[in-house]
C-alpha cells in the first residue's frame, strides 16, 4: 500500500480562501455585487426617461395582468413578513 503524503498546505492566512458567514468566500459577495451594478444603466443615461402608464383590463383573465398583480404583491409581502393571498382573495 502507498503511503499518503500531503502535497500542498493551506495555512490560516491564506486569503483566498476565507470562508465568509455569508456562506461564500471573502470577496466573492462583493465580485458579484460589482457584476450586477456594472449592467444597471448610467444615471446621465436615465435623465430624459420617460414613464408612461398603461390602461390595465383588468376584468379580462386572457391578458394574464392581473395575475402579475397578485404575484408582484405576494413577493413585497414575503419580504416583508405580511400574510400572502391567493388570486381570488
Amino acid at each position: 500500500m502507498v503511503k499518503f503524503q500531503v502535497k500542498a498546505t493551506v495555512t490560516d492566512d491564506d486569503d483566498d480562501l476565507k470562508y465568509n458567514t455569508c456562506g461564500g468566500f471573502e470577496g466573492e459577495t462583493e465580485y458579484k455585487i460589482d457584476a450586477i451594478l456594472s449592467q444597471l444603466p448610467k444615471v446621465d443615461e436615465l435623465l430624459n426617461l420617460k414613464v408612461q402608464p398603461h390602461d390595465l383590463k383588468l376584468e379580462d383573465d386572457f391578458n394574464f395582468q392581473l395575475d402579475y398583480i397578485v404575484a408582484v404583491t405576494n413577493l413585497h409581502a414575503e419580504n416583508y413578513g405580511i400574510e400572502t393571498v391567493e388570486r381570488i382573495e
